[in-house]
């Protein structure tokens, strides 16, 4: 495959200061010696596939799978609430949302009308994707129903584990401002789908391949650790989870795949005297101390994913895998320090939850052991972080672990 002619004044071959591997990895120090990065590798825990919660649709207020998916609360709640079969209906209707409002007797539907808000006001591809993405392996994967006795002493509320996937992200979603995320990358409104328009902007470049590579040897490789980051750099935003790659080297000069990373480097001499005018660009616009350049072709395999299931069974796990190429810098030593992409589609940014557990101010509820005096108790402090879109993490915490 012949690379593109891209123009020197478009290329950006070294990454910039808030695309560095010692922003994700602080001070616990990182490799990026080639020859000691894994050509492979995979985390010890496969993320578990849940929705994103669209909120053009209601985000977890959404009636997913339900009988009578339309619905005004809180006329709903007061046409229906004390009749027979109340607690079958709200098994059979009720959104996540509107189930953790009950359960807490919280009337006005606080966390549901929130949700419900975004309506309209919404794109389609918004959502809660940037909560589910590290609850899926930072958390237990629901497998079972659980069913609690309300706030009300009466209401009997089955939770899905599609509702309890969605609970728990809701809360990692509205918790991240609490965390340090450690996010590498840049977020890229502008992009176009073209190489001559990708690195016009160094405040717009996404992740550097050297960045991107040498996070991801690192995290998944040698740590087996999983990796959050975005697929493809374009105006949407979308957080999936990682968990396995491969690394494949080939000679910039000759564009094969070589079984020994030796026979994948040229020196900057032979780049920068290269047929190819790209390969002479991205040479000349090395970053300084580049003496050898390789190619390098990544697959990366993620959890994608789902739309919620009204069932005691969720969907299987769904996989995505997405593939890039790019160019290698590196010094005298085979330390990697600079690169460009040479396919069109890239990763657009990394990140991780970077501290540990930590609650709302609003949050005064130290525990819950799932009887319906707690609940009562936590009436008002469940109001008053649904009004910001957050959830009471004692509670969603005991669903998780009663489901798993």
């Amino acid at each position: 495959m012949q690379l593109a002619i891209i123009s020197n004044k478009t290329l950006k071959v070294a990454p910039t200061s808030n695309d560095v591997p010692e922003i994700y990895f602080e001070n616990t120090g990182y490799n990026r010696n080639i020859f000691n990065l894994p050509t492979s590798g995979q985390a010890a825990i496969t993320p578990w596939s849940g929705s994103y919660w669209p909120s053009a649709q209601g985000g977890i207020a959404m009636r997913y799978g339900a009988k009578y998916p339309s619905y005004s609360q809180s006329t709903d709640h007061k046409k229906r609430y004390g009749q027979a079969g109340f607690s079958q209906y709200v098994s059979d209707n009720y959104s996540a949302a509107e189930k953790y409002d009950l359960l807490l007797g919280d009337y006005s539907y606080t966390l549901t009308n929130k949700s419900l808000a975004k309506i309209g006001r919404a794109h389609s591809w918004e959502g809660i994707c940037h909560g589910w993405s590290p609850a899926s392996f930072l958390e237990p994967r629901p497998v079972r129903s659980v069913t609690l006795t309300a706030a009300d002493g009466v209401s009997q509320i089955t939770f899905l584990p599609d509702d309890i996937k969605g609970l728990i992200s809701q809360w990692y979603a509205s918790s991240l401002n609490l965390y340090k995320t450690n996010f590498v990358g840049a977020l890229c409104p502008n992009y176009i789908k073209n190489l001559r328009n990708i690195y016009t902007d160094d405040k717009c470049g996404s992740n550097n391949p050297a960045t991107f590579v040498t996070i991801l040897a690192n995290q998944i490789g040698i740590r087996h650790m999983n990796l959050l980051f975005d697929n493809q750099a374009d105006p949407e935003k979308w957080n999936f989870p990682a968990y396995k790659y491969t690394l494949t080297y080939w000679n910039p000069l000759t564009n094969a795949n070589t079984s020994s990373i030796n026979d994948a480097f040229i020196t900057i001499a032979q780049a920068r005297g290269a047929n190819d005018s790209f390969i002479r660009s991205a040479a000349n616009m090395a970053a300084k101390g580049t003496e050898y350049i390789t190619g390098v072709s990544i697959s990366i395999t993620y959890t994608k994913e789902v739309d919620p299931r009204r069932s005691v069974t969720p969907f299987n796990d769904q996989y995505g895998t997405e593939n890039y190429r790019a160019l290698l810098e590196l010094d005298g030593n085979h330390n990697i320090i600079g690169g460009i992409w040479t396919s069109n589609v890239h990763p657009d940014y990394i990140w991780k939850v970077g501290s540990a557990i930590k609650l709302m101010p609003e949050d005064n509820v130290t525990s819950f052991s799932g009887t319906s005096a707690e609940l009562r108790r936590m009436t008002g402090t469940a109001k008053a972080l649904s009004a910001k879109g957050q959830v009471i993490h004692s509670v969603v915490k005991f669903l998780v672990n009663n489901a798993s």
